[in-house]
């Protein structure tokens, strides 16, 4: 899923269930290093059981709805975003009203001859 992709619309991108009451659409991901973004959403009533530690970074952004860290009692509402390093045990979370967020999950680490940098001008 490297190729191109310009102006696409989301809702061409059919919702795949991940588990209860979540679901995924995937809109680029990465196939050789597992990176990738999504939409993800959490339908009204969820309730995470358990926290959540990932092998990846996560930066997520809040695009509607809110909900509730459980942990720390921390609520997530329309515009906050968070970022969560590899390995860092974040939730469990719980939504009464639902919730849709922008996910980047990537991992870190520089392959071997890439450059990163910022763009001048």
């Amino acid at each position: 899923m490297n190729e191109k992709r310009e102006g696409v619309y989301p809702d061409i991108i059919k919702w795949e269930k991940v588990a209860d009451k979540i679901w995924e659409r995937i809109l680029w991901r990465d196939e050789r290093t597992g990176s990738y973004a999504r939409l993800a959403r959490a339908d009204p009533g969820f309730k995470g059981a358990n926290a959540i530690v990932h092998d990846f970074d996560e930066l997520v952004y809040v695009l509607q709805g809110q909900q509730v860290n459980l942990k720390t009692g921390q609520v997530w509402r329309q515009g906050t975003y968070s970022f969560f390093p590899a390995g860092t045990e974040h939730g469990p979370f719980s939504t009464d009203e639902g919730i849709v967020c922008l996910e980047f999950r990537y991992y870190s680490g520089v392959p071997e001859g890439a450059k990163h940098g910022r763009r001048k001008g």
